[in-house]
């Protein structure tokens, strides 16, 4: 977490949340560095997709996918001496590796919105839970709301970085 992110954090404990008010906040956050995880490896596989060059493995899939490609480049160097094949296997395995990353792609952007639903869910939980919108209820969610909008902000700027960084050194 950064320094920046903490001192919200702290903003959120002086505005004297109740326990249910804590809990939301913390499903919140949670939620949000999910979403945010999710939304940076949809970034990357979609940028994997469509460049020729290769990033860094960082998780499974990208080490999945690493292997894939050595696999179809020794397919592709074993049907360079044998010439005598009709079809065109390898265009096959090509195509398999895009389908795996775009599949990929897809299960991680469901996922993504399956947390937007759950800080969706806990805010409207921290909303209904008090009827009489007092000051410090407010102070409450507004503390709550800034941590997570500076989660995303830190988030995009982590993939913008990875991005640029990541494929342009190879």
């Amino acid at each position: 977490m950064s320094k920046h992110g903490n001192i919200m954090k702290q903003h959120v404990k002086t505005a004297n949340p109740s326990v249910n008010e804590i809990r939301s906040a913390t499903h919140i956050w949670q939620a949000t560095a999910k979403q945010k995880l999710m939304d940076e490896q949809v970034a990357l596989l979609e940028h994997r997709l469509i460049s020729k060059q290769s990033s860094p493995a960082h998780t499974l899939v990208d080490h999945m996918i690493d292997n894939i490609d050595t696999m179809l480049q020794q397919a592709n160097d074993d049907m360079k001496q044998n010439t005598l094949s009709t079809h065109n296997p390898f265009a096959t395995l090509v195509q398999y590796k895009y389908d795996i990353i775009n599949q990929a792609v897809i299960t991680s952007g469901k996922m993504a919105d399956n947390f937007v639903t759950i800080v969706l869910d806990q805010k409207k939980k921290l909303s209904s839970n008090h009827t009489s919108q007092s000051d410090w209820h407010a102070s409450v969610i507004k503390a709550i709301e800034n941590r997570r909008l500076h989660m995303i902000h830190r988030a995009a700027y982590i993939v913008k970085h990875k991005l640029t960084s990541s494929f342009i050194e190879n």
